[in-house]
């Protein structure tokens, strides 16, 4: 038998995470761009930062208590000089 959780779609985003006008509050978002400052550290490289995205159940109307939230960077490799392969292999094993 296989259950499979109720989704429920809400009015607002998620209180902890959101204010009323929908924005981060500001402890989460310096959180956040914490992790990702730690994360550029740790690449060792210099990465060009083109957006940071975050996606997840949490980040929409459809949370849950156990929700949680993804922080994707985009960087553009077309700007650093090396073979794009490599760059991807080194940036999968860093973030794995």
């Amino acid at each position: 038998m296989k259950l499979i959780e109720k989704v429920i779609i809400h009015d607002t985003l998620n209180k902890k995470l959101f204010s009323d006008d929908n924005k981060l509050y500001p402890e989460v978002k310096d959180r956040i761009l914490d992790i990702v400052t730690e994360f550029l550290e740790y690449t060792e490289l210099d990465l060009n930062i083109a957006d940071i995205q975050l996606v997840g159940s949490n980040v929409s109307y459809n949370y849950a208590e156990d929700s949680d939230l993804d922080v994707h960077i985009i960087t553009n490799f077309d700007l650093i000089d090396a073979p794009k392969e490599i760059l991807q292999s080194l940036y999968n094993a860093k973030k794995s």
